[in-house]
């Protein structure tokens, strides 16, 4: 509703800028990566009223500010995700987030991404989705059904389930035991390409299908 003050935007530069240096100073390639929400794929299931509200959002405003005054990496999925979603559902019904489908979709953007900053594109094979097996499972209880408080009258949908037809690369790795809650909880795997770079992910509940 109400757009970044330039004061704002400056201190998101040198928010961003400080955590890219510290990585730096110990050789880490830093990448912001912004899941975009629903509604900014599918606008045209907004309700009228909304559809004409956004001129320029926030988002908008951040990546034109950040390209003008800071070289921070920052990979922008949404024209991926508004092409991709012309050939596959690729965020929930029932639920704000992307579905497994878009997630491969970012994936691909991500990984491309880095194996060129790092100079890894003769390593790295980018997989299609023919790669993958897709199953429908059924869905319920999405957390947009669990705000409107109509979990328990039908509000269902079919959830596109991504099934490898190849050997997995990554392995899950043992943690220690940390007394945080379960949500917060880390996942480790570990790699049968040990030459690769290590990685460490933070992310929001949109990295769930995308891990």
């Amino acid at each position: 509703v109400q757009p970044f003050s330039q004061t704002e935007l400056a201190e998101w530069r040198q928010r961003l800028e400080e955590r890219r240096d510290w990585l730096k100073e110990r050789g880490i390639y830093y990448l912001v990566i912004l899941a975009p929400d629903k509604a900014s794929i599918y606008p045209e299931y907004l309700p009228g009223g909304l559809v004409p509200f956004y001129r320029e959002s926030r988002l908008d405003q951040l990546l034109a500010y950040l390209k003008t005054h800071s070289t921070v990496p920052v990979l922008d999925l949404r024209s991926t995700l508004l092409s991709g979603k012309a050939k596959q559902k690729i965020y929930y019904k029932t639920d704000s987030h992307w579905n497994e489908p878009g997630a491969f979709l970012a994936y691909r953007d991500i990984v491309g991404h880095l194996a060129e900053a790092l100079g890894k594109e003769g390593q790295v094979k980018i997989k299609m989705l023919s790669d993958f097996r897709i199953e429908k499972r059924r869905l319920k209880n999405g957390n947009l059904s669990l705000m409107l408080a109509v979990k328990d009258h039908g509000l269902t949908e079919k959830r596109l389930r991504l099934r490898p037809r190849f050997r997995r690369a990554a392995r899950k790795a043992t943690l220690p035991d940390m007394h945080i809650p379960r949500s917060l909880k880390p996942q480790a795997f570990s790699s049968i390409t040990p030459d690769l770079p290590n990685a460490v992910m933070l992310h929001d509940s949109f990295g769930r299908n995308l891990k």
